[in-house]
């Protein structure tokens, strides 16, 4: 046999070689791209899946919200007619205490946290806050006295179900307007008192974007608390401690010293009224204190009075 002969024979076995390893290489290839298209094929089917479940979860959630809102209705506006039917305005408290039931339940510990925020010394600026929201309560208050009509003004949950003088009262102080039910009612609401004013700080402080943003939301603030039976007027009155309440919000927000006053307070209170140590959370701890003050000052200021009114009876 030739060299050329050979050459030839050499040449022809590599050429074969290289078509059956092409021919493998290309069933490898369509192999794989099967595959592939059955894993597309699978992953399509789990997002479609994936995504029935999360319209199922949607609907199932919109329906426990609308469950959550009617019952919230119901809650509010039962006791209002009941009150209408028996004239028995402790039917008023039942929503006050259902609330707060929900709010102290699993925040015992932030209420006393709360309470220990103030001491030694940071009851002063959170203090001087809230008389600043009673300033601004009441300012905005005579405003709306001498513009909107007495009509307009007295509208309450209470008028709407014609229950008489106590149209327009919030619900909340009913226990403290009865004097037999105060010595009860009084220390359960002064407990839940820092954890309803950290709710709303929450809802209505924190995340706000401007004046115009706290404007709005001061203006809801105030408008919820027809849900209690407070009349128009002061709940358009109270507009004005919700923007006070934003003016401690944006400046704790830009305290540089945030840190250093956290840094004061116990462990176990700092863990647990900031544990993300970020200025909106900071903002809405300074707001709570601010609110809390307020609210208790109030509290405190209506129950004097009713002591004051029984003792003068006796």
């Amino acid at each position: 046999m030739t060299d050329n002969e050979e050459t030839w024979e050499d040449w022809q076995r590599q050429s074969e070689q290289r078509q059956r390893q092409y021919e493998q290489e290309k069933r490898d290839f369509e192999q794989r791209q099967r595959d592939f298209e059955q894993e597309i094929a699978r992953l399509q089917m789990e997002t479609a899946r994936a995504e029935r479940r999360l319209v199922e979860a949607k609907r199932r959630q919109l329906l426990v919200e609308r469950a959550l809102m009617a019952g919230s209705i119901v809650l509010i506006l039962v006791p209002f007619a009941l009150v209408h039917l028996t004239r028995n305005t402790l039917w008023l408290i039942v929503p006050t205490l259902a609330g707060i039931g929900w709010t102290i339940k699993g925040n015992g510990r932030r209420a006393f946290a709360y309470y220990r925020s103030l001491w030694p010394w940071a009851w002063l600026p959170a203090l001087g806050w809230a008389l600043a929201g009673f300033v601004a309560t009441a300012s905005l208050f005579l405003i709306i006295y001498l513009v909107i009509p007495p009509v307009a003004r007295d509208w309450s949950l209470g008028t709407l179900f014609g229950i008489g003088s106590e149209a327009g009262r919030n619900t909340a102080t009913i226990g403290l307007l009865t004097p037999w039910l105060l010595p009860f009612y009084a220390p359960i609401l002064a407990f839940a008192l820092p954890i309803l004013a950290w709710i709303e700080e929450l809802v209505f402080r924190q995340g706000t974007r401007g004046w115009r943003d706290a404007l709005w939301r001061s203006l809801i603030f105030g408008l919820v608390h027809l849900t209690a039976g407070v009349s128009l007027g002061p709940c358009l009155a109270l507009t004005g401690p919700g923007l006070v309440f934003t003016i401690v919000y944006f400046r704790a927000m830009h305290d540089p010293r945030q840190q250093e006053h956290l840094a004061q307070l116990p462990a176990w209170a700092r863990d647990t009224l900031a544990p993300d140590p970020s200025p909106p959370m900071y903002g809405v701890f300074r707001a709570t204190q601010a609110h809390f003050v307020y609210n208790a000052l109030a509290i405190g200021l209506l129950v004097v009075v009713v002591l004051f009114s029984a003792s003068s009876h006796l």
